[in-house]
């Protein structure tokens, strides 16, 4: 499936995006479960996962189980998940080894880019990097950056 600009989300949709090779182990899987807790707290921020692999579809059962009243997590195809990063808001790189390419291609969009803390992501500047494995500290830190992303209310002056 090929999503038009946008992802073929809402106009005011927040974009988050992560991929992987869907494969035990890459994240994705704790990327849904960070979503699920961030939802609440942003009711226009969407999920998109990008990438193919055998894992897919328990991935996504999992993220339907979870939203089954509020689906925002979205899947896309594609074997080429860095044509994507100018779409995202905030990008996730979830998966413990590898992933350079498109972590460095998030942030040369200027794209707020979260890690898992790996030796392959610590020399990355310019990364916010979290705990492997720990869904609330990437929930916690893409709060942060979502509240660094939210337009500012003018001063009121009287």
């Amino acid at each position: 499936m090929t999503y038009p600009g946008r992802l073929g989300l809402p106009a005011d949709a927040l974009i988050l995006l992560a991929a992987g090779d869907f494969t035990p182990g890459d994240g994705l899987r704790m990327a849904v479960w960070a979503f699920d807790v961030l939802k609440y707290a942003a009711p226009k921020l969407h999920l998109v996962l990008v990438g193919d692999g055998p894992e897919r579809d328990r991935v996504l059962r999992f993220a339907w189980s979870l939203g089954a009243d509020d689906l925002r997590v979205h899947s896309l195809l594609s074997d080429n998940p860095l044509a994507a990063v100018g779409d995202a808001d905030i990008v996730w790189g979830t998966h413990p080894v590898g992933g350079l390419p498109f972590l460095r291609a998030a942030l040369s969009h200027g794209k707020p880019t979260l890690a898992l803390r790996t030796p392959d992501t610590e020399s990355v500047a310019g990364l916010i990097l979290t705990p492997c494995g720990d869904a609330v500290a990437l929930a916690t830190a893409t709060r942060k950056a979502l509240a660094e992303l939210a337009p500012r209310e003018p001063a009121d002056v009287r």
